[in-house]
């Protein structure tokens, strides 16, 4: 059986580097850059902590409303996570943003957890 892609994706990739102490992270959808329309796909690499943590990805959009947010995922994981359709809409304003936010301090020397979206566009 073959498989068509019946949109065009673009593939937007964020690095989210936490210090052993930090709970949080966020990183801007850079609106000048033209990112925009819906996420389709989510993937996430989700560091081996010292401390046993989970980590939730969120998207605000520019009201810092938050429109999406993602189960708890624990360390050391690959996730592939396909969205609802409409669940995840980037308009392409300003403070729009992705968020990481750890249920607890990782430890040891922290680590990077890196997110791609697909956007079809």
């Amino acid at each position: 059986m073959e498989v068509k892609a019946t949109k065009d994706y673009k593939k937007y990739s964020y690095s989210f580097v936490f210090g052993a102490a930090d709970l949080s992270k966020t990183a801007a959808i850079l609106y000048y850059l033209g990112i925009k329309g819906e996420v389709v796909k989510l993937v996430a690499t989700i560091p081996n902590w010292t401390n046993t943590v989970t980590a939730v990805i969120t998207m605000d959009n520019a009201d810092s409303k938050e429109i999406f947010q993602s189960s708890s995922l624990a360390q050391n994981e690959e996730y592939d996570i396909t969205l609802i359709p409409n669940e995840c809409v980037i308009m392409g304003a300003e403070g729009e943003q992705w968020k990481i936010t750890l249920s607890g301090v990782p430890g040891g020397a922290g680590g990077t957890v890196t997110l791609t979206a697909y956007v079809a566009g």
